[in-house]
């Protein structure tokens, strides 16, 4: 497909575009690893080896590549093999999307500063993305407006080429791309929609599924695809808040058949997050403790290994390597507090506070901070996107 689209772009970068193409399939090659590896039917594989009390197989989910879920592998490999796109463009590839109720900016992890703030609206809540050839397309639930809306970003940084009425929602959290289709999570609804992915001539949005099996209290806020999101075949991730009860993750195994759902609980409270760290633990946010979690995809163990004094809020994740990225705030429990709250980009070794946590001798702990950044600006940090799942659009839109 790169080739083909070679003979349509001038000799001196049509060049560029084969050694490109080449060197980005070598990449590949050495590193085996795949975005979407292929997996098992969940339904089959886990009938056959579910006991009537084991947990869900997470291990077969991932997906999510817009968390920095991969099959494995280092965090240079997963640099190199995400974002050769960036690096054509001769700008660091390490760059996450920062999403706030007010910005959608580009945070270089390196640098460890916002190197490029591609919208601002006051009152926005920036709270999802979907990547296309045309550009990045963001959620948004814009403050008093009582609906939900999609903006395409493009051309200049701070531009908003398009924005898209998103029909019958309101108080979206989450996004993720599936095919030429995304998943939508209508928090204030409890449904999980599926809405084909605009162009940049479209005027509205057509939905193509909806999932009514969640309740406004359980304030589900994010949503995962499986590692097969162009079959019927494929399932979500759901994350469910549960306002002030345990937090929980469903499972949807078939979605495009039946709504059931299975449930992985004893997440801790107010949880927010859900992203895949060596193929072995899925890295969580217990919000109401302050404190970023380990759940073990092996024995089923939940691990807080990482605490921020108490009154923290916790939201946005993403992993990079062994790094996990996510805001942390002071609480805030109305609506104009999120709106006004300073926000701290947080990075932790995952790898120094877990072996800090499995009993390290006394005077052997390391501190398994890497930086804690202040953003400018204000509003709640909605969430974090690692650069694979942008990359592409990213570079439309800085180039």
């Amino acid at each position: 497909a790169g080739l083909a689209r070679c003979a349509m772009v001038p000799p001196r970068r049509r060049r560029t575009m084969r050694i490109l193409v080449a060197a980005v399939a070598l990449a590949r090659a050495a590193q085996d690893i795949d975005i979407f590896p292929e997996v098992r039917d969940f339904v089959e594989a886990h009938e056959a080896k579910a006991t009537p009390n084991a947990p869900p197989h997470f291990d077969e989910f991932q997906g999510l590549e817009r968390h920095g879920l991969l099959s494995g592998g280092s965090g240079a490999s997963y640099v190199n093999r995400s974002c050769a796109y960036d690096k054509v463009r001769g700008f660091s590839a390490r760059r996450v999307l920062l999403l706030t109720h007010s910005n959608a900016s580009l945070f270089d992890v390196d640098e460890r500063r916002v190197v490029s703030v591609l919208a601002h609206e006051r009152n926005a809540r920036f709270r999802g993305s979907v990547p296309t050839a045309e550009g990045l397309w963001v959620v948004t639930s814009p403050m008093g407006a009582e609906r939900d809306e999609l903006w395409l970003l493009g051309g200049k940084p701070g531009v908003v080429r398009k924005r898209l009425v998103i029909p019958g929602t309101y108080d979206a959290h989450d996004a993720v791309c599936v095919g030429d289709a995304f998943w939508l999570v209508d928090t204030f609804h409890g449904r999980v929609l599926k809405l084909r992915t605009p162009d940049a001539g479209a005027d509205e949005l057509e939905v193509l599924r909806e999932l009514p099996a969640w309740s406004r209290d359980e304030h589900i806020n994010q949503v995962g695809v499986s590692g097969k999101p162009k079959t019927e075949g494929h399932a979500l991730l759901v994350g469910v808040h549960n306002r002030g009860r345990p937090s929980r993750i469903d499972m949807v195994p078939s979605p495009m058949i039946s709504t059931s759902k299975r449930s992985l609980s004893g997440v801790g409270k107010g949880a927010h997050g859900m992203a895949l760290w060596r193929s072995a633990y899925l890295v969580h946010l217990d919000s109401a403790a302050s404190a970023l979690s380990l759940l073990s995809l092996d024995k089923a163990t939940y691990t807080h290994v990482w605490r921020a004094p108490v009154g923290t809020f916790l939201k946005g994740l993403a992993v990079i390597g062994d790094v996990a990225y996510f805001g942390a705030s002071p609480e805030s429990k109305s609506i104009k507090e999120r709106l006004e709250v300073e926000v701290t980009l947080v990075a932790v070794d995952l790898a120094v506070a877990l072996a800090n946590v499995q009993g390290d001798q006394a005077g052997a702990r390391r501190d398994p901070t890497v930086f804690r950044v202040p953003l400018a600006g204000r509003g709640l940090l909605n969430q974090v996107v690692a650069p694979n799942y942008v990359c592409a659009a990213l570079g439309r839109v800085i180039q």
